[in-house]
């Protein structure tokens, strides 16, 4: 149980185990996107107990809250000094805007739309993502991230009410809303990034769980 909690240190201890061997490929200028991811999770680890506390007490009765919406980090691929053969990095970063879909985001998020919220996020992948799959990887994880969350809420809520439980709608809300409020960040965060992997350093590309979205 205290999956999310689990998530987040797995993260940061793969990401403190690579952060020299990134340092080592690209003469220390990843060290501060490093450090600034760690210090991201380590921030996010402080308010992870909330969602750890509801997830415990439905598992405990036979829900499996909070342990599908996170991808385990043993997913990870091992780590490698380049890129898988198939992945053209040279490929210059086409720049995104995410305003537009942050908006709307909000929006099926205040009209509690999760179906359209899935979908937002991944018609976004696919039509701005998936021919550069070498840079935005944050910004892509935050996505499938929230669409993996948004698919999982009216699945949870009827696991619930067949128990006679309280459904936990408010606490994916809540993550929801965590994940929006990241994904300027992340967008930013990626672009600053971009000329480390256009060098043909796969870092973050690398190091970030894949979820699988149909």
């Amino acid at each position: 149980m205290q999956n999310f909690s689990r998530h987040l240190k797995e993260a940061i201890s793969l990401n403190l185990e690579r952060m020299p061997k990134y340092a080592a490929l690209t003469n220390n200028k990843s060290i501060p996107f490093s450090e600034k991811l760690i210090r991201s999770e380590k921030t996010a680890l402080l308010g992870s107990w909330i969602f750890d506390w509801k997830g415990d007490k439905l598992q405990a009765k036979g829900v499996p809250y909070m342990k599908e919406e996170f991808v385990e980090m043993s997913l990870v691929p091992d780590f490698s000094s380049h890129y898988p053969k198939e992945i053209d990095f040279e490929i210059s970063l086409r720049k995104l805007e995410v305003k537009s879909l942050i908006k709307n985001l909000k929006q099926q998020l205040s009209d509690r739309d999760f179906d359209k919220l899935a979908l937002l996020c991944k018609a976004f992948i696919e039509e701005n993502l998936d021919s550069q799959p070498h840079v935005y990887c944050m910004l892509r994880h935050m996505l499938e991230s929230m669409w993996q969350i948004s698919t999982l809420v009216p699945v949870q809520a009827e696991r619930c009410l067949k128990l006679a439980l309280k459904v936990p709608t408010n606490y994916s809300i809540l993550l929801l809303k965590a994940h929006i409020w990241k994904l300027e960040e992340a967008r930013g965060m990626d672009e600053e990034i971009a000329p480390i992997q256009l060098a043909g350093v796969p870092f973050l590309f690398q190091d970030l769980p894949k979820i699988a979205i149909s």
